[in-house]
């Protein structure tokens, strides 16, 4: 017959709390919640404003560009051209040019400012469509071929330079923490930073606007202060 055991009874006569297994050492629940505490406040700082921040220089580039559709319509233009004129070759140098002068001036598309040596070519090759033998006269062919080859070359300059910007901007904006992107906030969109930053994802979507146009205007400065002191200065 197996018969039930007293407890053992420590020095004091009193049998202890709990077994042995389920002691814990001294310290043990300071230290367990020493470990807590790093991890919560981790989980908080991974809600960092820094996590709106992408796409900076992606849609500043996209800015840059005419809309697709312009740019279709364009070359829908120049497939009809070439489809109905037996000179492939004056098609072919107007879609260049014109294509250039949308790509180039685009940004400045508010300023209504075309060059005057792309309309002047795109008059040429008009007129050598419509004026019988000028299609064959080579001193205008190679005019005409001279000012697309420029326009396609000022256009491809232009869309590197624009790239390597955009590039910049977005480094520059990665490079941003928490605390400049919230000086730049307006009042309301700062309380509402705070509030997302506490979990609240109310307004994540007009946050994440009101933060990326801020690390733009930011990176913009930024750049365009370090091109002011890599300038060379007038002695």
């Amino acid at each position: 017959m197996i018969g039930t055991y007293p407890p053992r009874l420590n020095r004091s006569g009193t049998p202890p709390r709990h077994p042995t297994f389920l002691r814990h050492r001294p310290g043990h629940d300071a230290d367990q919640s020493k470990r807590a505490v790093p991890s919560m406040t981790a989980s908080s700082r991974e809600r960092s404003l820094t996590s709106l921040v992408h796409g900076v220089g992606l849609g500043y580039l996209r800015r840059l560009l005419p809309p697709p559709w312009l740019a279709l319509a364009l070359l829908a233009t120049t497939t009809t051209w070439m489809a109905l004129s037996t000179h492939d070759l004056i098609a072919i140098c107007a879609c260049a040019i014109a294509l250039g002068g949308l790509l180039v001036h685009w940004p400045q598309r508010r300023k209504r400012a075309w060059p005057l040596w792309r309309t002047c070519a795109l008059g040429l090759a008009a007129a050598m469509e419509a004026v019988p033998g000028w299609a064959h006269q080579d001193l205008l062919r190679a005019v005409l071929l001279l000012v697309a080859t420029a326009s396609t070359l000022h256009m491809l300059a232009r869309l590197v330079a624009a790239i390597r910007l955009s590039l910049r901007l977005q480094r520059s904006a990665r490079a941003m923490d928490d605390a400049s992107l919230l000086a730049m906030l307006p009042d309301e969109a700062r309380e509402d930073a705070h509030r997302w930053r506490g979990g609240d994802d109310s307004k994540s979507a007009e946050l994440q606007l009101v933060v990326n146009l801020a690390a733009l205007w930011a990176a913009l400065s930024a750049v365009n202060a370090a091109d002011a002191r890599a300038k060379p200065r007038p002695m």
